[in-house]
C-alpha cells in the first residue's frame, strides 16, 4: 500500500519526501497549491 503525501513545493515538503525515500517507504505526491488556496477547498 502506497502512502499518498499532500504537499506543495516547500522545504517542509522536502524533508518529507526525503524521510520517505530513507525509509524506503512507496508513496505518491499529490500537489495542493498553497498559493491557491487548495488547501482549504472542501474536498481537501
Amino acid at each position: 500500500m502506497a502512502l499518498t503525501l499532500f504537499a506543495f513545493d516547500t522545504p517542509n515538503a522536502r524533508k518529507i519526501t526525503v524521510a520517505l525515500e530513507e525509509m524506503g517507504l512507496s508513496y505518491a505526491v499529490q500537489v495542493v497549491d498553497i498559493t491557491r488556496d487548495e488547501q482549504f477547498a472542501p474536498d481537501f
